[in-house]
């Protein structure tokens, strides 16, 4: 009975279902069965899982896609290309979710809400691609639209995050490694107010989201 009225509250259980694994939660009074597309592997499993906590931390933040095009199959970018065909390009935003699941033992949760969740909200919401045979695109992107302080310290930790990938074995290389020392500071450039910084409330909800989910989850 108590799994059930957590599972109300926005927790995502794994299930499989025809050999795939599927994410079951409820939302606004509703059931949702959401195939991820992947295969029941160990590789696979924590990718279904990283998924299911964005979609409890989007649930908890109030910012849940109720179209859930942002947690189907297809929002992971799978390219097609004639020269390579049935190529899956690993998804950049799948890998910060794993990346920041792994290091949040470490981290307090206001680090988690204050420095990782930008760079979620920056490759969710502001990168115009998001698949790592497009970190040349990103990277562009990033220098383009934000300042050299901002562009380098995000750079630098996509390709933390990347180097943790390679020694999980999720992907072969890391794409954006030595991309941030290419970056060169301008003298004084001391200040960095570009990530669309939260507001104190949000900040809050977020914080508290970190501390109910993982300190007090069995």
């Amino acid at each position: 009975m108590g799994s059930q009225r957590k599972a109300s509250k926005g927790t995502v259980k794994i299930k499989t279902s025809n050999d795939r694994l599927q994410l079951v939660f409820s939302f606004g009074g509703k059931r949702h069965y959401l195939s991820t597309g992947f295969t029941d592997s160990k590789a696979n499993r924590k990718l279904a899982e990283m998924k299911a906590r964005q979609i409890e931390l989007d649930i908890l933040c109030n910012n849940f896609d109720v179209t859930l095009e942002r947690y189907k199959p297809q929002s992971e970018q799978v390219v097609f290309t004639p020269s390579s065909e049935n190529k899956t390009y690993t998804s950049l935003a799948d890998l910060w979710d794993s990346y920041t699941e792994y290091k949040q033992s470490s981290l307090s949760p206001s680090t988690l809400a204050k420095d990782y969740h930008k760079i979620y909200r920056c490759i969710n919401v502001h990168l115009p691609v998001r698949t790592l045979d497009k970190a040349i695109a990103i990277r562009d992107w990033l220098i383009a639209n934000r300042t050299p302080r901002s562009a380098k310290k995000i750079l630098t930790q996509f390709s933390a995050c990347c180097n943790w990938a390679v020694k999980s074995q999720l992907i072969e290389d890391n794409p954006f490694e030595d991309m941030a020392s290419d970056i060169k500071l301008p003298k004084g450039n001391f200040e960095e107010t570009d990530i669309n910084p939260f507001s104190l409330e949000e900040r809050d909800r977020i914080i508290q989201a970190f501390k109910e989910n993982r300190y007090y989850k069995h």
